[in-house]
């Protein structure tokens, strides 16, 4: 195993730290303040136009009306202050569901400026604690470094668990880094946070990386290739060392749901009913929104790293025209591939596999023998080919 010589003292501090509590109950209380404007709203422009009916009386009726109905919700916001409080004072830091929470919080609203105050991208270790990206901290919970780091990237609304799975099928050769990111920031924001971050690993990685590997699900592709786009501006060391960038059902033109969801506000801001509505839809947060348009277009890769697009289907038969319109049922797969009508993006191999939808397309097992394929391709060995002739051909193809 290649160590660098004279490694630094692992220091307490440094070795693991857990997070603060991750920020559950804070979203709770925002979803609650949200949901009621939303009732109120609708509850006074509904009842507004009757007032007219009331004659002489009708502002102090309306008056009164008011009174009593913004002290009704404004109890409930109380109440869920303190729920939300209750929850991020009581619930342990490393309770899954809170963290799952939380990462479904920072998916809708992770861009406002009220949202918990915790770390947008960490390095996280197998029991969910944050890992400092100094050399002890690094050592400590990576004793069997390896001078190839896979790079694992989860999508919207997701934690680095998802990959949990895939962990456990790599082997021993690669060393995987799973990365937590706010997928509420802007793309280009986290993007920015990942390649910082990737920045200082590869400084304090216990022995020296030969090869950086990412892999992006979902949003996280599109993370991937922003952030290697952004290193390569900004110089960083690390992206010199990747050659392979994969993305696994990766939005890269663009999600028909996020362009819905702007229809829809479109739609429901049109009557004062059903404005508070669309408000609502609005307050999304920028890193959903920005998966309307996908991998921007200044989004490019360096020339000497390959992109690998793996996309999903629903129907068994990748080719089925069905499969082609409904993609995973998230994402398309000419968006997962790269293959628009007026515009494309470049890639160096392309895979769709069958009889997936958006979620169980990560833990699909020909997913697991494409990346075993790809790193035993890069190690020089051409195991990969056989493993891949042994998936059934109605399940996987290369468009």
């Amino acid at each position: 195993m290649p160590t660098r010589a004279d490694p630094e003292p692992v220091s307490p501090r440094e070795r693991v730290v857990t997070p603060r509590p991750d920020g559950s109950g804070k979203y709770l209380e925002m979803a609650t303040h949200r949901l009621v404007d939303v009732v109120e709203g609708m509850h006074h422009a509904i009842a507004k136009p009757w007032f007219s009916f009331a004659g002489p009386a009708a502002d102090g009726l309306r008056r009164m009306h008011h009174v009593s109905t913004s002290a009704t919700y404004g109890l409930v916001r109380l109440g869920g202050r303190a729920a939300g409080r209750a929850v991020d004072h009581r619930v342990p830091s490393d309770n899954t569901r809170a963290i799952s929470a939380s990462a479904i919080g920072s998916a809708l609203w992770g861009d406002d400026p009220a949202r918990p105050a915790v770390a947008d991208a960490t390095i996280q270790d197998n029991t969910g604690s944050v890992v400092l990206p100094l050399s002890g901290g690094l050592a400590a919970s990576f004793p069997n470094a390896n001078n190839g780091i896979i790079v694992l990237l989860h999508g919207l609304g997701q934690t680095e668990r998802c990959w949990d799975t895939t962990m456990q099928s790599l082997d021993d050769r690669w060393s995987p880094v799973r990365i937590r990111y706010n997928t509420g920031l802007p793309i280009a924001s986290s993007a920015s946070e990942v390649a910082a971050l990737l920045e200082r690993l590869v400084e304090h990685w216990p022995v020296e990386i030969k090869e950086v590997v990412l892999v992006g699900y979902s949003m996280g592709g599109l993370v991937a290739r922003s952030a290697a786009n952004q290193a390569q501006l900004k110089g960083h060391r690390w992206v010199a060392r990747t050659r392979h960038v994969t993305t696994v059902a990766a939005p890269l033109l663009g999600s028909p749901i996020e362009k819905g969801a702007e229809a829809l506000a479109s739609s429901l801001a049109i009557a004062p009913q059903t404005r508070p509505l669309a408000e609502f839809v609005g307050s999304r947060s920028q890193g959903i929104k920005d998966l309307r348009h996908g991998s921007p277009v200044d989004d490019v890769l360096p020339d000497h790293i390959e992109h690998h697009c793996i996309a999903a289907v629903v129907t068994e038969n990748p080719r089925h025209p069905v499969g082609r319109a409904l993609g995973d049922l998230v994402v398309r797969a000419s968006s997962a591939t790269g293959r628009g009508r007026s515009r494309s993006i470049e890639h160096s191999t392309m895979n769709v596999i069958g009889g997936r939808n958006h979620a169980s397309a990560l833990n699909a097992p020909e997913l697991l023998v494409l990346l075993r394929s790809l790193l035993d391709e890069m190690e020089g060995e051409h195991r990969g080919a056989a493993a891949l002739a042994q998936t059934p051909a109605q399940r996987t193809t290369l468009w």
